[in-house]
């Protein structure tokens, strides 16, 4: 049995990132989170993932930063995309994003996140990262995505 601390630190380095797929059918899910996400100087903003190579382009980049994710997520891109919502460069540890609820209406799916950044005086490392939440959803015309304070973050149009 492996020594208590080296658990702790396996504990931390993974709970840097999560690799989800509940496949909720009329949401949103989460297919990747991390601290650290690929290509660090994107800015804020989403981006839509409709293809298969650019989905297994952008995991694989992924991949290489955090081995421990799982293969590709199953996307049924006839059916389905992804979202990646960036949060940008931030300057140190702690900063995160997290899904907290989807609502479907006629012709566009709202898409709330919490964007976590670090309490004031809580330890954290200087190192720049950059932080990203991937979703997966249904094809729809029109994905919003806004924090938790009702701040729009972005607007795409899926297949355009």
């Amino acid at each position: 049995m492996p020594p208590i601390p080296t658990l702790s630190l396996i504990t931390v380095l993974l709970s840097g990132c999560a690799g989800v797929n509940s496949g909720d059918p009329w949401g949103a899910w989460v297919l990747y989170q991390s601290e650290q996400c690929p290509d660090p100087d994107i800015p804020a903003g989403i981006t839509w993932i409709g293809d298969a190579e650019t989905f297994a382009t952008f995991y694989a980049k992924s991949r290489r930063l955090h081995p421990a994710l799982p293969r590709n997520p199953a996307l049924d891109f006839t059916r389905q995309g992804a979202v990646v919502v960036r949060m940008g460069s931030q300057p140190t540890t702690g900063y995160n994003l997290t899904l907290l609820g989807t609502e479907l209406g006629d012709e566009t799916l709202l898409i709330r996140v919490e964007q976590q950044s670090p309490l004031p005086g809580t330890r954290t490392k200087r190192a720049v990262t950059a932080p990203c939440l991937v979703l997966g959803l249904p094809r729809v015309p029109q994905v919003v995505v806004e924090d938790m304070t009702g701040q729009k973050l972005g607007t795409i149009t899926p297949g355009q």
